[in-house]
């Protein structure tokens, strides 16, 4: 993990990391699995929970990447997860939603509100395969 600034105050469990954040997630070895990058976070003294904030990219190795305003990371379970807007880019599509629980290597996920865009991430011409799905979506 780095970032330009830390604070934390006596007595206080959290502390704040701002000024650009970047966090390296690892998988089974010493291998990265995927990189977070953010404005600014807040992490749990005790728990060492973190709320990841601002313009937030979880980028995974094998080029999945998801992007949203906010999520918290539990140390327990090595999960993810929001209750905001998300968008997942992969090779074969865009999928956006409202609230999302995923790994943080992006190896699977659910979405809820879900929008699917069949096509290249960045395509123009992805078409729309289903819309305001009120059940999970995991991935891949």
């Amino acid at each position: 993990m780095s970032a330009d600034r830390f604070q934390k105050s006596d007595g206080s469990p959290l502390a704040t990391l701002d000024g650009g954040v970047s966090v390296t997630f690892f998988g089974s070895g010493d291998s990265p699995a995927s990189l977070l990058t953010a404005d600014r976070a807040r992490i749990d003294a005790d728990s060492y929970d973190m709320t990841i904030l601002g313009n937030v990219v979880l980028a995974a190795d094998e080029g999945t990447r998801l992007e949203t305003d906010s999520l918290r990371w539990s140390r327990e379970t090595e999960r993810i997860s929001g209750e905001g807007d998300v968008t997942i880019r992969r090779q074969d599509g865009v999928e956006t939603g409202v609230g999302f629980e995923a790994a943080s290597d992006l190896k699977e996920w659910s979405l809820r509100r879900v929008t699917t865009h069949l096509g290249t991430p960045n395509s123009s011409t992805a078409s729309p395969a289903a819309i305001d799905s009120v059940s999970p979506l995991s991935g891949p």
